[in-house]
């Protein structure tokens, strides 16, 4: 599962759901993406919209306005969306988070995952800026 908070990403929305939709290494439907768009106000949920059918990602979007929001709040909301989404069901699972603005690569979530297969308590990594 992976939690993304969201706020005012119209154009950099869709090369971060196609980076997810596109993870190498995993099994076919093993991945669920929460948005939890947080006070978007250009077009993002639009966006969205028009991209989810596509990608064949299974997604939640998750839309408020909050006028006290920070950035802090929007990921604890998002990755407690994507908590509650993993209780829905029977197994076990994972929580990654990554930001809008962002494009993980293809092994990103296999190399997560065998990091806490091999018994890491939490996996972190760095941000290469697009110049």
């Amino acid at each position: 599962m992976v939690a993304v908070p969201v706020r005012n990403e119209v154009d950099r929305i869709g090369a971060c759901l196609r980076a997810l939709a596109g993870q190498e290494g995993i099994g076919a439907g093993a991945l669920g993406v929460v948005l939890f768009l947080n006070n978007c106000t250009d077009g993002t949920a639009e966006a969205v919209a028009d991209l989810a059918r596509p990608l064949g990602l299974p997604l939640r979007v998750i839309e408020r306005e909050y006028p006290g929001a920070q950035a802090g709040w929007a990921r604890r909301e998002a990755m407690e969306a994507a908590a509650a989404w993993l209780g829905e069901g029977t197994a076990e699972g994972v929580i990654l988070t990554t930001d809008a603005d962002s494009r993980v690569p293809p092994d990103w979530v296999a190399r997560n995952l065998a990091a806490l297969a091999r018994g890491a308590d939490a996996v972190a990594g760095r941000i290469a800026l697009d110049g």
